[in-house]
This record gives C-alpha cells, sequence and structure tokens, in this order.
C-alpha cells in the first residue's frame, strides 16, 4: 500500500469557484461561461451529488468547459432570487452574457449530468 499511488488514482476535482465577482471575471478573461451549482448543507441530494456524482470523472471533465461556482442555497440568497431558484440541488447554466440557457434540478448520475453539461455547452456561445 503506497498513498501517494492511491492519491495519483483520483480524478482531479471540479475547479469549484467560490466567489462570485471572481467567476464572472475568470468567465470573461477565459471565455468560458459559468454554471451555478445551488447547493445547501441540509439537502440529502446535494450531499449525493458531493460526495458521488462531482467526483466521477464525467462530471469533472465535462465541468472543465466551464467556469464552475458552487453557491449554498442559504448565503447566496440574492444570486438565488436572481435565477429564480427555489430548493437545491440546482445547476443553471449560463451564457457568455450570464444569462440563464438551461437548467437541472435534482439529483442526477454523472452521465447524465455531463451530458446536460454538453448539451448546455452548445447553447452557451
Amino acid at each position: 500500500f503506497q498513498p501517494s499511488l492511491l492519491a495519483a488514482e483520483k480524478a482531479p476535482a471540479v475547479a469549484w469557484q467560490s466567489y462570485w465577482k471572481g467567476a464572472q471575471e475568470l468567465s470573461k478573461r477565459t471565455g468560458k461561461p459559468i454554471f451555478v451549482y445551488f447547493h445547501a448543507s441540509w439537502c440529502s441530494p446535494c450531499r449525493a451529488l458531493d460526495k458521488d456524482v462531482w467526483p466521477n470523472a464525467l462530471a469533472v471533465r465535462a465541468s472543465r468547459a466551464w467556469i464552475p461556482f458552487k453557491a449554498d442555497l442559504d448565503k447566496e440568497t440574492d444570486l438565488a432570487a436572481q435565477f429564480r431558484v427555489k430548493a437545491p440541488p440546482m445547476i443553471v447554466f449560463l451564457n457568455t452574457q450570464n444569462k440563464p440557457i438551461a437548467s437541472v434540478l435534482g439529483y442526477n448520475e454523472a452521465p447524465l449530468l455531463s451530458k446536460a453539461m454538453k448539451s448546455a455547452l452548445k447553447k452557451a456561445r
């Protein structure tokens, strides 16, 4: 057992942004659109997404075309209101002008979430 080998086998994580203005600036600099993942600490499906789906290589790879922003629904209330988010988990995909173009509500497995990211990306540009 070599911990360094075990760590190397793990897929890289989604590069979550935690500061909204920073995510917007990064989007402008890179030309990548943003997706916002609204979650909450009390949300069981959110915990399942965090544990099982976001670490999945399919989700990680699909997220690389985006600026992923992780928003706590209880703290980012203005942002949630702006995008009309009522309950977590909800993912809102934005175009490069930060206008909503698609959304996904609830828990979805990595293959479906990856497909949603790729589909929304076509509309985002």
